[in-house]
């Protein structure tokens, strides 16, 4: 089970996770949390630290990251045919910079005919999450990042 797909199945089950620091807290109101749960939270306890924490202020964002407005100025790639809709999220955890192509809730077709680039990033609750891209007036759109699927880019290979 990957970290998403854990979040995925506490929020299904009703439980929620709430980052303390260092430590992960389960909220389980129906008592519905298994030992194997149990276990995945520990054994995935980095990662979801790292999914639950809050998307980093543009202010903050390293030099590498572009700032929202530079991430809508940028977006100027021509792209084969986006791939069909997987049924969840490919390449997570997604980060400001990358791109990937969006797709529509009722039948999972794209959504435009070229990727986005992602400008931010927002946690509505624990294991659900939004892309902030860029429409074509300027402005940050929001869309369910369980809607997206990563740009695959070629793999670039280094040798010492």
């Amino acid at each position: 089970m990957t970290p998403i797909e854990l979040v995925t199945a506490l929020h299904t089950v009703g439980c929620q996770l709430i980052p303390e620091g260092e430590h992960v807290r389960v909220q389980d109101p129906q008592h519905a949390l298994t030992d194997d749960l149990r276990q995945a939270i520990r054994e995935h306890k980095a990662a979801l630290l790292g999914l639950l924490a809050p998307p980093v202020p543009a202010n903050d964002a390293t030099a590498t990251e572009p700032s929202p407005l530079e991430a809508c100025t940028h977006q100027e790639h021509v792209f084969p045919s986006p791939p069909p809709y997987p049924g969840c999220p490919v390449g997570a955890p997604f980060r400001p910079g990358h791109q990937v192509w969006l797709y529509r809730w009722d039948n999972h077709t794209p959504r435009f005919d070229a990727p986005v680039t992602i400008v931010q990033l927002r946690t509505l609750w624990p294991g659900e999450h939004d892309i902030g891209w860029c429409n074509a007036a300027g402005e940050v759109t929001w869309h369910n990042a369980r809607l997206a699927v990563a740009v695959e880019t070629p793999e670039v290979h280094r040798h010492p």
